[in-house]
């Protein structure tokens, strides 16, 4: 489970290096007016810090923290964000399939993990069930 937080923060931390340079990119788009300029750049940031933050929580959760409460409502959230982000590409504007792939194989990373996180819950509730079973 390991590898796939790891492997979903690198993800994460090159999407949120991708929005650090948006931002030249926004500032520079002269077809955009400045209320469109203003709220891309919200938006923008907006994104770039939440990547940032849930690459920064990938790389610090440990195995024994997704056996919490709070671990797996992470990693779901997680996986719903990248899912929204990347439906959000038939929405608004135009279709990038790379943005598309993109958020749907970070979502997959992370779907994976939450199913292995409870899975291993699972054991554990059923390792504590046994002695009791057996005697």
């Amino acid at each position: 489970m390991r590898v796939l937080l790891i492997t979903g923060g690198v993800f994460q931390a090159l999407v949120a290096l991708l929005h650090v340079v948006l931002i030249g990119w926004i500032e520079n788009d002269l077809s955009l007016g400045i209320t469109e300029r203003e709220v891309m750049h919200m938006l923008n940031i907006a994104v770039m810090f939440s990547a940032g933050l849930l690459s920064y929580l990938s790389f610090r959760l440990m195995d024994s923290d997704l056996m919490t409460k709070i671990g797996s409502p992470v990693l779901l959230f997680i996986f719903v964000f990248y899912i929204v982000r990347g439906f959000e590409e038939f929405l608004f504007g135009q279709f990038s399939p790379i943005s598309f792939g993109i958020s749907m194989i970070i979502s997959g990373i992370y779907l994976a993990a939450f199913f292995k996180a409870r899975n291993k819950q699972a054991l554990k509730q059923l390792s504590g069930w046994l002695p009791g079973l057996i005697s």
